[in-house]
């Protein structure tokens, strides 16, 4: 590389190396001190279960949120939400897919009557249905680590009532 810098220009005076050296490299500015990261951007809208969907992946926000448009900026290990310019949420960037990331303090007691949905419903409704639904739904609300991590589903399999 330096052999081929240092070769004469054949139209005019001096070579790349003495160019770089005389001109370009006094406006050369510091490396910065951190390292560049890219980072990927998109918009998601936050579901009733206060998760916003971002890489197959679902990541809570504060239940106040809900039914919000948020940005979504992610690099390899964070994925941060933010709601007009202000941070809401930070989470550790999810590795499988169809993981979650729920933050404790996401999760107000009142949650389930914010949205008319809670355990007890599920398999009130179940009941109705009968005994084989209502020992469903009682092992998918037994199958997550945060109850209300199961109400989509639940409410998935008690719709099919309208087909079957």
């Amino acid at each position: 590389m330096e052999e081929l810098n240092s070769e004469p220009f054949t139209k005019k005076e001096g070579s790349r190396a003495l160019l770089f050296e005389h001109c370009e490299k006094e406006c050369l500015l510091p490396l910065p001190s951190r390292r560049f990261e890219l980072f990927e951007r998109t918009v998601a809208k936050v579901a009733p279960d206060y998760h916003v969907q971002f890489a197959k992946c679902l990541y809570s926000v504060h239940p106040k949120y809900i039914g919000e448009k948020v940005q979504v900026k992610a690099d390899a290990s964070t994925v941060l939400i933010y709601f007009h310019g202000d941070e809401i949420a930070r989470h550790k960037r999810c590795i499988c897919r169809g993981q979650r990331s729920t933050d404790p303090s996401h999760i107000p007691p009142a949650h389930q009557e914010v949205l008319g949905w809670s355990g007890d419903a599920f398999r009130a409704e179940a009941r109705r249905i009968g005994p084989f639904c209502e020992v469903l739904i009682d092992r998918i609300l037994g199958s997550r680590q945060y109850e209300v991590q199961s109400y989509k589903v639940c409410r998935g399999v008690l719709n099919l009532r309208r087909k079957f």
